[in-house]
Formats: structure tokens, sequence, C-alpha cells
């Protein structure tokens, strides 16, 4: 439970150290080996390891299922699957739709099924798919009364406000995040309070609101050493404040920054890494890069 809740509050080499050593354990039950693993996984992604993170899932899913541990296994696919829209990008993600849906809907499972329909709707919007996105949004929302999961709930409603930006709605996206403060910082949860601090620092910089765009930023990057693609998307939020300020010179040294933290190999053909090299394109659902897991 300690690495797992590390692996959720985004202390992500804590995680991997309490893992590791935990998984030497030979008396550990195979659910608490497919826990690990997830954990793992997760903590790799989220440092810009991924594949190591896909590997951790994989090996958890080969061992769910060797033991005939199908809902440990579903979860398992479902996790790798939205790791992979967020992080790799939709594509290779999009192959795995038709046999994940039937493996939930045998799971029969609703924090799963939310979890699952979360994914589709970025999935979709990453593809240019909106209306479609939209009515993945909308069964995820069927479904939440059917779960009390704070951290959950907090991960729909930042769904909304990527979805609703990416149809051109910055007003009302911005409303929707104000509305998630509470929740976000109530489930304790460093995804979706990090990806609400992100948001926030989008859409009120769209606004002109420099000061509270730059404020909240801020605040994201000194929460903890991040890394990884959480970091580059902060990064290149607080680029584009500077841009949109005129102030290009703090803008150039936010670039080099980013550029450091993609020279990792991990990190060079990532979503994120790739929508860093187009960001002045301007092409596509952007908020949807600071979507969690």
């Amino acid at each position: 439970m300690r690495a797992e809740l590390f692996s959720l509050t985004g202390a992500s080499n804590k995680a991997i150290s309490a893992a590791q050593e935990l998984l030497k354990d030979r008396g550990l039950t195979i659910l608490a080996k497919c826990r690990l693993r997830e954990a793992l996984g997760l903590s790799y992604f989220r440092t810009g390891s991924y594949r190591a993170g896909a590997e951790e899932y994989e090996q958890g899913i080969r061992l769910a299922e060797a033991n005939t541990a199908n809902l440990a296994a579903c979860e398992l696919r479902v996790g790798l699957f939205r790791n992979k829209i967020m992080w790799i990008g939709p594509y290779q993600a999009a192959a795995e739709v038709n046999q994940l849906r039937r493996r939930v809907h045998h799971a029969a499972n609703p924090g799963l099924a939310i979890k699952f329909q979360v994914g589709l709707v970025e999935l979709a919007a990453k593809l240019g798919l909106l209306r479609k996105a939209r009515r993945h949004l909308n069964i995820a929302r069927e479904l939440q009364a059917t779960v009390d999961d704070r951290a959950l709930v907090a991960t729909i409603g930042l769904t909304e406000v990527a979805l609703t930006a990416a149809e051109g709605d910055l007003g009302r996206a911005l409303e929707l995040s104000l509305d998630l403060i509470e929740v976000a910082e109530e489930s304790g949860s460093a995804s979706p309070m990090l990806a609400l601090m992100n948001n926030l620092g989008h859409l009120l910089s769209a606004q002109a609101r420099y000061s509270e765009a730059h404020r909240w930023i801020n605040n994201a990057l000194e929460t903890r050493r991040l890394g990884g693609g959480t970091e580059v998307a902060l990064r290149d939020t607080l680029m584009l404040l500077h841009v949109s300020k005129g102030d290009f010179g703090e803008a150039d040294n936010e670039a080099k920054r980013i550029s450091a933290l993609l020279e990792s190999p991990s990190e060079q053909d990532s979503f994120f890494g790739l929508w860093h090299v187009s960001v002045f394109s301007r092409k596509g659902p952007w908020l949807f890069k600071t979507l969690p897991p």
C-alpha cells in the first residue's frame, strides 16, 4: 500500500524503490505482485521511462492471466492503454480498442468501465474526433454515480475541461477548472492536481491573466522534482505563457530547459516531445496533453 501511495501521490522514485524491494519477497500473493507491477509501470511512465513502464504492465498482465486473475489483468490492460495514449500517443493504443472493450464489458466493474471510457475520450480527441469523444464522456458521466472515488471524479472533470477547450469554449473550460480545485485537492492524487494547474495556466493565459497563470504553473513546478513528460508539459505551458507576454528571452530559456529534458531517449519520441517540436503549429486539442492516467 505504501508503494502504491507513493505512486499515486507522484513520489515516483520512492514508489519504484519500494516496489522493487517488495517484489523480492517470495511470499507475495499474485494480486500483490500485480499491484506492484502497476505501481512500477505508472511511476516509470511518469518519469519518462516509457519502455520500462510498458514492460512492467506487460509482466503484470502475463502474471495475472497465467493465474486466471482476470479482473487484475483487465485493470492492468486498461492502465497500460491509458498510459500509452497519454505518454506515447494515440495510434498504438487505437489498435487495442475493440479487444479491450470486450474485456472491460466482461469484467462488469463500474470503476474500470469509467477509466476505459476516459481513455476513449482522450484517444478520440487526439485523433480529432470530438463528437465521438463527447459521447464517451457522457457514458463516463452516467457511470460516475456508481463509484465513490474522488480521484476518478477529478479525472472525469479534467477530461471534460480538456474536451470543452478542444471544442473551442475556453471560457467554459476555465469555469470547469476552477470548480475542480476542491475535488482535485481532496483526492490527494498528484496527477489530477498537476494536470489542473497546467490547464489553469493555459486557460488563464488565453484570457491574458498572465500573473495568475504564472502562479499556477510555478506552484506545479515547485511541488516536487518532476522530470519526464510531466515537467515537459508544464514547462511547455510556461514557455507559451512567456511568448504570449512577449518575454521572448524567458521563452527561449524555457525552450532550452525543455530541450535538455528531451535529450532522454525515452522522451524524444513521446507524445509530449513530439508536441513540443510542433508547438507553434497549434494543431490538435492541446489541453489533452495534460490529462492524468
